[in-house]
């Protein structure tokens, strides 16, 4: 069932009952808030009325956070953006705007945009946070992680040095083509052994990389519903909270491989709103795991 509830003057919604039931056991939602659904006619009735709203949610039958499934995180995504494409998408325009300018930069640009990433990473994971918990952030909360410009730089920064040290392990393959590339030239027949063995390593070389990526990939939202923690912290308890998690984000990505393919048939502009969708459903992911971190 579809319901409207009323914060601050203004009309929410709609939203899905155990969206519905998210808010209020969070307290996002108060016994005093008004809320309709389409049974009610033109009545609008305290959330106080329906006592199931605060009741604790049924628990999984693995018992587990982050049991649930990839697919319902993305419905849950796109019941939170009911109503709020035009902001979410306006939020992503501004924001490629503004890192699509730093870049331009002569011959800073780089440097600039290295050093802004943490606070514009933390700011993107802070909007659509707060967007996928219903609660329509404004466009400036985009900017949100400059509030916290050391750590969200510390945290960026220390996720970049344990990805580049894993990225390392890509010169194996560099090292065995030096060795092999003189050889393949004086034995006919052998580039065919060769090629799949390069191939082979190629992968094992990236596959620490993804791994290590997905690991951090909870820091920023960490840090938004955290500001208070150190650096270290956040991607320390992003990486506990992944732990069992990974394979279910790969796999939460790779559903969006198709959408990535129509947008750029679009020439990139239906970016404009897949990247909002993926974003809102990860952080619905990050929700889902985050009381087991």
């Amino acid at each position: 069932m579809q319901w409207f509830y009323i914060r601050d003057g203004q009309r929410i919604g709609p939203v899905e009952d155990d969206e519905l039931s998210r808010l209020a056991r969070e307290g996002q939602l108060t016994a005093g808030d008004l809320v309709w659904n389409p049974t009610l006619g033109q009545e609008w009735k305290p959330a106080a009325s329906f006592p199931a709203l605060f009741a604790p949610p049924a628990v999984a039958p693995s018992g587990a956070p982050g049991a649930t499934h990839n697919r319902d995180l993305m419905r849950r995504a796109r019941e939170s953006l009911r109503g709020q494409w035009a902001l979410a998408v306006g939020a992503t325009l501004l924001y490629q705007v503004v890192t699509g300018g730093i870049q331009m930069v002569p011959y800073l640009g780089l440097l600039v945009i290295l050093i802004l990433t943490g606070p514009l990473l933390a700011g993107w994971s802070f909007f659509f946070l707060k967007m996928a918990r219903r609660e329509s952030p404004d466009v400036g909360r985009l900017f949100e992680g400059f509030k916290m410009f050391g750590k969200a730089l510390g945290a960026y920064a220390l996720i970049a040095l344990y990805i580049s040290l894993w990225a390392l392990l890509l010169i194996l393959p560099g090292i065995l083509a030096a060795i092999a590339i003189p050889l393949i030239d004086q034995t006919p027949g052998s580039a065919v052994l060769f090629a799949p063995l390069f191939a082979l390593l190629c992968l094992l070389a990236v596959f620490p990389i993804v791994r290590a990526t997905l690991a951090f990939s909870q820091t920023f939202f960490i840090l938004a519903d955290h500001p208070d923690i150190k650096p270290t912290e956040a991607v320390a308890r992003s990486k506990r909270m992944m732990h069992g998690f990974k394979w279910k984000r790969f796999c939460l990505g790779w559903r969006f491989f198709g959408w990535m393919l129509l947008a750029l048939f679009t020439c990139g502009i239906g970016l404009l709103w897949l990247q909002p969708y993926m974003a809102v459903a990860g952080a619905h992911f990050y929700d889902d795991i985050r009381n087991g971190a």
